[in-house]
């Protein structure tokens, strides 16, 4: 009887992953402690966001971007969060971590083929105080005619109530959206990427990486890896409390 039940078992248990699809379909292509990448294929991923790759077929591996240019594309991207204070502008890459996920990436990226993505999950803690949290963030990467495609599903997202040094517990993660971006997170324009249309609108945690010259992917040197007050959009808050006459006065001054 309990050959009988285990035998069941064992078939549910492949019939499930026979089915698995989204980022339950991801297989495991190498882990470290504060990372873990995994292929996806193509196939796995739901049929109308499939089609959104479709319209270009994947250019694998990758093999032509040194890990200093992967540097620069990661490493100069920002993005805007509300504060309590105003809009904060943060790194999503402090430097340390690009360091530790870099040579990694540049492996795993080179052994892609045309049917399959990447999926990278990291987990970092720049603070490393006694209260302080470790933050993951979750991306989705592969290559088409419009170059790198990066694909952001969590960028800082805190970790409470998970066991943040249980892998297995740390690296389960929702699914990523290629077409819904509910996220308060904003990621900040840059030169180096235009952001994806969806249905004629962008998706502003979806970027696009031109790599018909690599060489201009460079890391600009930072200066603190501390958030800066994005005074800009604060200072437009600030105006628009104001009486517009006010506002008019200053601007004839």
């Amino acid at each position: 009887m309990n050959r009988i039940h285990l035998s069941v078992s064992l078939l549910i248990l492949t019939f499930v992953l026979n089915c698995a699809s989204g980022v339950n379909a991801r297989k495991l292509i190498h882990r470290s402690y504060k990372a873990g990448y995994y292929s996806l294929e193509v196939d796995a991923i739901a049929t109308r966001d499939r089609r959104l790759l479709e319209e270009s077929p994947l250019k694998h591996p990758i093999k032509n971007i040194t890990e200093d240019q992967w540097k620069g594309i990661l490493g100069n991207l920002k993005f805007k969060k509300e504060s309590s204070v105003g809009d904060m502008i943060y790194y999503i890459f402090p430097e340390d971590e690009l360091n530790d996920i870099i040579p990694d990436l540049k492996v795993a990226v080179s052994d892609l083929d045309e049917t399959k993505t990447l999926i990278v999950i990291t987990k970092f803690n720049d603070v490393k105080g006694v209260v302080s949290r470790d933050l993951r963030t979750t991306f989705l990467l592969f290559q088409n005619k419009k170059g790198i495609n990066i694909l952001f599903s969590e960028i800082h997202q805190d970790m409470i109530g998970i066991e943040t040094s249980n892998y297995y517990e740390w690296s389960v993660i929702p699914e990523i959206q290629f077409r819904n971006n509910y996220d308060p997170i904003n990621i900040v324009e840059n030169k180096f990427f235009d952001f994806a249309l969806v249905n004629g609108f962008k998706n502003r945690m979806w970027l696009q990486f031109d790599t018909t010259d690599p060489s201009k992917f460079k890391f600009e040197k930072r200066k603190t890896e501390e958030p800066e007050i994005d005074k800009e959009s604060n200072k437009l808050a600030e105006d628009s409390k104001k009486p517009k006459s006010e506002i008019i006065i200053r601007d004839v001054d």
